[in-house]
């Protein structure tokens, strides 16, 4: 999902040390993602805000409940695992999520050039 804005809007780095997941853009707000059994070893790997929650579930995935800082950023990081992640909450990123993948649907349903 392409940014609204560019590097250069970017506050400079602190040497503090944030606990969230994600660049400095957004308001603090939580989110909760399942991952499969698959990228599991992955996610449970790494430490993603200091406030993470992972629960396993029944299916042999997780849900990681955590704290995030960035929507754009944090669509993306969905995104980039395919069907071996589901954004849960916050409801209103499910719905961009949703909106942003049924456009790409659409890009890939015809023949037609871009």
């Amino acid at each position: 999902m392409p940014q609204q804005r560019s590097s250069q809007e970017l506050p400079e780095p602190s040497n503090e040390f944030h606990s969230d997941f994600g660049f400095n853009v957004d308001q603090p707000f939580k989110t909760k993602i399942w991952f499969n059994s698959g990228v599991k070893t992955y996610v449970c790997d790494r430490i993603w805000s200091e406030d993470q929650k992972i629960t396993d579930c029944d299916d042999g995935g997780i849900i990681i409940e955590m704290t995030a800082i960035s929507r754009n950023e944090l669509i993306s990081f969905v995104l980039s695992f395919n069907c071996a992640a589901k954004l849960l909450e916050p409801q209103d990123l499910v719905e961009e999520v949703r909106n942003s993948l049924t456009k790409t649907l659409k890009l890939y349903q015809h023949n037609n050039a871009v």
